[in-house]
């Protein structure tokens, strides 16, 4: 499965299946202090419906201040088998599952489908502190 990301900020970005429907929204609204992204699980294909309708909230992450480069998932064995990995943006197409993209996307092995939702939850949480921590590190660690 490759879910695409309408944006790099995963705290506020829509995830979209391979046929380019809306599966996850996350979002953090801007507030001083401490923030909450919500993430939102598509969940009616019902256009009688509003948009903000069609979704359910799936979790909220409470965020506090936390100070590489790719986000992977491997099974905790000895083979260390990759089942999700993300892909940034990308200057240049890569192939990924048979597709070209530019786009960031997640791809996720078939295998671990079945926990789909607890796999972005994981990967929207991780990210979110992988930026963070490159985000410390340019601003605070350049070499003079």
């Amino acid at each position: 499965m490759l879910l695409t990301l309408s944006s790099e900020n995963v705290c506020n970005t829509t995830f979209t299946s391979e046929a380019g429907h809306p599966l996850y929204v996350s979002s953090t609204p801007f507030r001083f202090g401490k923030w909450t992204t919500t993430i939102n699980k598509y969940v009616s294909d019902d256009f009688q419906l509003e948009w903000d309708e069609r979704f359910e909230v799936l979790c909220q992450i409470r965020w506090w201040d936390m100070h590489e480069h790719v986000v992977v998932l491997s099974v905790d064995d000895t083979t260390r088998k990759e089942v999700a990995r993300y892909r940034r943006t990308a200057f240049g197409a890569f192939d990924i599952l048979g597709l070209k993209s530019t786009k960031a996307c997640l791809e996720i092995a078939p295998e671990i489908e079945h926990i789909l939702d607890l796999v972005v939850i994981t990967f929207i949480y991780v990210e979110k502190l992988r930026m963070d921590k490159e985000w410390w590190i340019k601003r605070f660690c350049r070499n003079p």
